[in-house]
């Protein structure tokens, strides 16, 4: 049943209680302002050890930063500046409102960005760049312990990379939504895992987890991680009308003997035009995903890929449920081996 909350339970429930509490009219702005609609996630948090540094909100078109001791560090029109302020002051930000973003926002190591299931994140009309959320470390620096979770990414209809990184480890994106983006292209995905740079002196990716989002109407792929990744766990996730992959794990386009080890894709519902594709890897479990209505392969395995296992999926009304042997050089030399097919139910191909 939605309630409305008194002011106490409300700062409580975000970790701004105590002797820095928010104080007078902010407060009673803050907690007034909203109808929860799930109350749980303010009474019983999903991830009940945690506590703001920095809550963000509007203020009608203004959106404002404010710390845990109740100062207000940012407000502007420009909410991308106060986003990025909140970043710069807190490690752990809560959004609570619709944010117009003008320009990319860069992250950093060790920030937990968590939405409450209500904060929205959206390029602006006049958005020209190519990213909306990003984190870029370096041949000798990962960018790590990253966490963004409960929000919601609105493509606004543009050719846009929704979340962006390279060189990043320890990164958890989970229960969020991602939505509306524009573009048909290879290059676009609502979440992109690469090196820029590039370079292959170190991985791109490392302990990466994707668990628990829901992705839809969206242009190009909904997430595409660039090899070498090691440690990735693609879990739990629904993709409705995607128009190019659910999940596309590639090669480096300048190097393809970049690899991928570990790599699980678990338990995930797919609606979609095609939903997942690998190659040039070791040590792959595709197990106990729905895939429905790919107009191409459902799982389509490549060359150079070693110890998989294609487990208990099921598969209806695909072009093809699943493929293996479509290699580039038209010979079996490079074809997926050591493999565990077993227990995929396949309906309706066509």
């Amino acid at each position: 049943m939605t309630r409305r909350y008194k002011r106490r339970e409300f700062l409580k429930g975000l970790g701004f209680l105590g002797a820095g509490a928010l104080a007078g009219s902010l407060a009673s702005r803050i907690a007034e302002a909203y109808s929860v609609p799930q109350v749980e996630r303010i009474v019983s948090p999903r991830h009940p050890d945690f506590t703001a540094d920095v809550i963000v909100y509007r203020d009608g078109e203004y959106a404002v930063a404010v710390d845990s001791k109740g100062n207000t560090i940012a407000r502007s029109t420009d909410h991308a500046s106060v986003l990025s302020k909140a970043i710069s002051v807190g490690d752990r930000i809560v959004i609570l409102d619709e944010l117009i973003l003008d320009t990319a926002v860069s992250l950093r190591s060790n920030i937990i960005i968590d939405g409450y299931g209500k904060g929205v994140l959206k390029p602006s009309t006049t958005f020209a760049d190519t990213k909306l959320l990003y984190a870029y470390g370096s041949d000798t620096q990962y960018v790590e312990n990253i966490k963004i979770r409960d929000l919601i990414f609105d493509g606004n209809g543009l050719d846009i990379i929704l979340l962006h990184f390279h060189h990043v480890r320890k990164l958890v994106i989970r229960n969020n939504e991602f939505k509306n983006t524009a573009t048909t292209s290879n290059d676009f995905s609502a979440i992109l895992i690469e090196d820029t740079s590039k370079s292959l002196t170190k991985g791109y990716g490392e302990e990466i987890e994707i668990v628990d989002n829901y992705f839809h109407d969206l242009g190009g792929h909904a997430m595409k991680l660039i090899n070498p990744i090691t440690y990735a766990m693609i879990e739990r996730n629904r993709f409705i009308n995607i128009n190019l992959h659910a999940v596309y794990v590639a090669p480096h386009p300048n190097d393809w003997t970049s690899k991928f080890y570990y790599l699980l894709v678990n338990s995930n519902i797919a609606d979609t035009y095609k939903a997942m594709w690998c190659a040039q890897g070791e040590k792959v479990v595709f197990s106990n995903n729905v895939l429905k209505n790919a107009s191409a392969e459902a799982i389509d395995i490549e060359r150079d890929v070693y110890d998989f296992v294609i487990a208990n999926n099921v598969i209806e009304n695909a072009l093809v449920g699943i493929s293996l042997l479509k290699v580039n050089d038209g010979t079996l030399d490079h074809a997926p081996i050591h493999g565990i097919i077993i227990g995929n139910t396949i309906r309706n191909t066509k």
